[in-house]
Formats: structure tokens, C-alpha cells, sequence
């Protein structure tokens, strides 16, 4: 259980947020702080979703649109805060539910009492990409090409993150026979916004293809190189996976997390 911000005696704003285990009889453990707000807030509402905390609008030095959120670590203390899409209206004193990968802002106090509700689709899917399968035909001579003189197929990906849209150093696979039908490994070194990790939640592939050191003339069907789709197989983000190592898969059953294929590189 999590208590976060509020107001002292003063009165004063805080921006401390303590934390305390549940015990399995119900009582609750000792009262541990763990990382404070971004800035001192009281009349918040919050609400956990798929491993994060979020706090949303309340008062600092006025009614604030604010929405920051942190990831709750394995042994309950948060990560860092970080600011994400803000409130329509600044609003304090609301009350929020989360549903289904929705959040939900309802009521509370602007210049007045409202009575609006407002809703935000929740995206914290980070996921850590391992590789690719292409599938496919290749009849020509696989591992001769005009890129880099290894393959006529070459792999080139960029990831996104929920933090930063912008993409992540181009990363590229250059295969080797057998080209397709084979697991290739994928590393996202950054985002755009200068952090280090292989985290994404989306990933943009560019499948370049070169048969002219292998196809034969005339260029007709059925004498070139195809790609007829493509697998990335991906880990859950860290943050996201159960004690001793395992995921959800469509909130039945439990699914390793060695779940995708080894890798050829």
C-alpha cells in the first residue's frame, strides 16, 4: 500500500511517498519512504496499472493538470517519476479507476465543482525485442549480394519508447545462410532521447532486398527474392514479469519467459 504527497502540519505540502507490505493476514508491515514526487502535491488521485503508480492532477502551489508515473520495482520501492500526457483541465480532489488498459479521471474541483470524466489510454508496453524470423523464398545465391557482399537481404530497426517517440539508433542484420527460416538477433541500443536500454514499444523494420548479383534475366515471377512476412519475438520489460521469471499470456496461463527462439548472432 502507497501513501503519496499530501499535506502535514502547517499546513505544508509534501512530496513524500512512504510505502508498507501487506501481510497475508491483512496487517500492514512497517512504513518504508520511497522516491518522493516531482513536486510537493496534496488532493491528488492515483491509481496502479501494470506494474506503475500514477498520480494524477491535485494542488502544488494552485490546481494542477500534472499526470506523473514510476514503476513499482520487484521489492515495492518506485522508480522515477516521469510527466506524461496532462489533464484536459487542472483538477483537484477528483477520484480515478483504471479498467482494461483505460484510466479514468472523474469529477473532483477545478474553479468549481465539475461533473466531467476523462479518460486516457494507458501505453507503458515496453518490451525488450531479442530477434527476428524472416519468411519467404530466396532463389538465388543466398550469401552473395550487393550489401556489405554478405547477403542479398538485409535488416534495418529502430525502436520506440512510451517516454520518447523519437527513434532509437538504426540497428542492422546482415544475414547469413539461411537467410530465411532462421532467427536473427535484434539489440535496441538507445531511444532518441539519449537512454540506454533495450526497451521499445514499437519497432520499425525496413527489409532491404538486392538480387543483382544473383537473379537471373529476365526479371519475371518467380525469379526474384520475396519476403512474405516476419516474426519479432520480444521479453516483457522487467518491471512486467512475475516472481520467479513468468508472464500472463491472455490472463490465463503462465508463459516462460525463454519463450522466444535462440538466436543465431
Amino acid at each position: 500500500v502507497y501513501e503519496i504527497g499530501g499535506e502535514t502540519t502547517g499546513p505544508t505540502i509534501i512530496a513524500t511517498v512512504d510505502y508498507a507490505p501487506i501481510n497475508s493476514n491483512g496487517t500492514l508491515g512497517a512504513w518504508t519512504a520511497t522516491t518522493s514526487l516531482p513536486t510537493a502535491t496534496e488532493y491528488a488521485t492515483s491509481v496502479v496499472y501494470n506494474g506503475y503508480v500514477y498520480e494524477i492532477g491535485g494542488t502544488t502551489t494552485a490546481v494542477t493538470a500534472t499526470v506523473d508515473y514510476a514503476p513499482i520495482n520487484s521489492n515495492g520501492t518506485l522508480g522515477a517519476w516521469t510527466a506524461t500526457t496532462s489533464l484536459p483541465a487542472a483538477t483537484q480532489a477528483a477520484t480515478s479507476v483504471v479498467y482494461n488498459g483505460y484510466v479514468y479521471e472523474i469529477g473532483g474541483y477545478t474553479t468549481a465543482a465539475t461533473a466531467t470524466v476523462d479518460y486516457e489510454y494507458i501505453d507503458n508496453g515496453n518490451v525488450d525485442p531479442v530477434s527476428i524470423i524472416l519468411n519467404g523464398t530466396d532463389i538465388g545465391n543466398p550469401g552473395i549480394g550487393g550489401i556489405s557482399n554478405l547477403s542479398g537481404i538485409r535488416v534495418k530497426y529502430s525502436g520506440f519508447t512510451i517516454a520518447c517517440i523519437a527513434p532509437s539508433a538504426p540497428g542492422y542484420v546482415n544475414l547469413i545462410p539461411p537467410e530465411l527460416g532462421t532467427p536473427y538477433s535484434l539489440k535496441l541500443t538507445s531511444d532518441g532521447c539519449g537512454h540506454t536500454y533495450n526497451l521499445g514499444t514499437y519497432i520499425w523494420v525496413h527489409i532491404h532486398l538486392d538480387d543483382s548479383q544473383t537473379a537471373t534475366y529476365p526479371d519475371i515471377n518467380g525469379n526474384h527474392t520475396t519476403i512474405t512476412g516476419f516474426q519479432i519475438f520480444y521479453h516483457p520489460a522487467s518491471i512486467n514479469r512475475l516472481r520467479g521469471g513468468a508472464t500472463f499470456n491472455n490472463g490465463g496461463s503462465l508463459q516462460s519467459l525463454d519463450a522466444p527462439p535462440s538466436t543465431t548472432q
